[in-house]
């Protein structure tokens, strides 16, 4: 107690839990949070309390356990921006265990300067995969947009997100519920880090098709407000449901009626290259079609199983970067054009309520 000097022979706290310390003393953890009242006693006879109470413990989602951190890198110059992006990517070699740490460091112990970067680290099976999206020049006053993606996009697990995220739980349960009946189990398996090794190519994107659309109501329930929805392939599909063109059962039902459509097309395969449209050219010819342009260098590939094997090939010898997309049939190509009239016709059931802008 400041300027404590003795105590007043009225009181007697012999006995009792009244003491005066004298001294700092440890105060030991118990089976609840520390608390303590503060008073200060004015002479005039105002007086203030106050109740004090531990902070609950931070949580780090770091360990050694697998996990995908995005960090944000902002500098003052490209050139800076740059460098730092190299020196995080150094730090994130070095110490594969602090991955959480420096997102969160990144994210909330940082300014946010004009030229901007962001950096992708997946830590998975003991190594750590990067990607960089390159530095650029923030606008003042843009706009967001929610991007969908299509078939082929790792579902990943949504545990974490509906046991810790406010109102995500009730999303995904109403979700599921948009489903039949005997789907709503083996898409929420998918979707939860349940292994589900023989999972139907409809139920594989029933389950993308409401991860889109759950994520997507989360954002919107934060107060996110995208000025345009777009996506590419079963993304269009998701961006209707979320700007409520069609309900979420309507677009399952879609998905149901093209996989039945598709039963009888060709097996096919699809790859992502790392190339700009200007330079698809020279890799197309009878069995491979161009089927998404998804960025300025990125184009997709899809076509005849042994076609995309060799075109595969054809990319590794030429230092092109490369990823198969795991999927049934030969998407975007021009092997399916005879299937168009019937799907067309499938859509053709639903009463679609395009939006105005507004």
């Amino acid at each position: 107690m400041a300027n404590f000097v003795e105590l007043s022979p009225r009181i007697t706290p012999a006995g009792s839990r009244l003491f005066v310390p004298a001294s700092a003393s440890p105060w030991e953890d118990g089976p609840g949070p520390r608390r303590a009242g503060v008073s200060s006693m004015g002479v005039g006879g105002t007086n203030a309390h106050v109740v004090l109470e531990q902070a609950p413990p931070v949580r780090t989602a770091d360990g050694p356990g697998d996990g995908v951190f995005v960090v944000p890198v902002s500098a003052a110059s490209a050139r800076s921006a740059q460098d730092t992006a190299d020196r995080m990517l150094d730090f994130a070699a070095a110490n594969p265990e602090s991955l959480g740490r420096l997102a969160h460091t990144m994210t909330a112990g940082r300014r946010r300067l004009a030229h901007r970067e962001a950096v992708v680290l997946v830590r998975r099976a003991g190594r750590i995969d990067t990607w960089r999206t390159g530095t650029r020049r923030a606008r003042r006053g843009h706009d967001s947009v929610f991007v969908f993606p299509g078939q082929g996009t790792a579902l990943g697990d949504l545990s974490a997100a509906r046991a810790e995220i406010d109102g995500f739980a009730g999303l995904f349960a109403q979700a599921l519920s948009s489903l039949p009946a005997d789907d709503r189990q083996p898409v929420e398996a998918l979707l939860t880090g349940q292994p589900a090794p023989d999972a139907a190519p409809r139920i594989t994107e029933l389950a993308m098709l409401v991860r889109s659309v759950v994520i997507a109501r989360s954002l919107l329930a934060d107060g996110i407000e995208p000025r345009s929805l777009c996506g590419y392939s079963l993304g269009e599909v998701a961006a209707g449901v979320v700007a409520e063109v069609l309900t979420l059962d309507e677009a399952a039902a879609a998905v149901t009626a093209r996989a039945r459509i598709l039963a009888s097309a060709p097996p096919g395969a699809m790859i992502r290259a790392r190339l700009p449209e200007a330079s698809a050219g020279p890799y197309l010819r009878p069995g491979v079609s161009l089927a998404i342009v998804p960025g300025a260098r990125d184009c997709v590939f899809s076509g005849e199983l042994t076609a995309i094997e060799a075109l595969a090939a054809e990319l590794r010898a030429a230092g092109v970067a490369s990823v198969r997309i795991p999927v049934a049939h030969p998407f975007h190509s021009t092997f399916l054009e005879p299937f168009a009239e019937r799907y067309t016709a499938a859509w053709a059931e639903f009463d679609l309520r395009p939006r105005c802008g507004g």
